[in-house]
């Protein structure tokens, strides 16, 4: 898949340069394409620590406490962390996605549950 995504970026690249003919224009513009593809391309790191959890991208990370999560809704793919107790339009943009990827999905649902569940007692 990765191997057809870089195909067609090539193939952009050489659009772009029989559009434009400039090769500064071509390379901006796949500066930005590959920026904009950076979460497939690139990994992504997530670490699971007492207090918080932290999500390292290619070029930032972003670090939120267990205590800003009020629920989970975990799907095929991986697990959203909500800042709302109930289902919201808003979570998509508040909350935090992990995938899963090739580790253990129930090792990681069980850390979350841990986390997250308990704290409803205290809510």
């Amino acid at each position: 898949m990765s191997w057809g995504v870089g195909a067609l970026i090539v193939l952009m690249a050489v659009g772009v340069y029989s559009w434009t003919s400039s090769a500064v224009f071509t390379a901006l513009a796949m500066i930005i394409l590959v920026g904009s593809l950076a979460g497939f391309f690139f990994p992504t790191v997530y670490k699971f620590y007492e207090g918080h959890v932290e999500v390292r991208y290619t070029v930032s990370s972003v670090k939120r406490e267990w205590s800003q999560f009020r629920s989970f809704y975990p799907d095929r793919n991986g697990v959203l962390l909500s800042p709302f107790a109930t289902p919201s339009r808003l979570e998509n943009f508040r909350g935090v996605y992990l995938r899963f990827g090739r580790c253990e999905r129930s090792r990681v649902l069980e850390i979350i549950k841990s986390k997250i569940e308990n704290r409803k007692d205290e809510l």
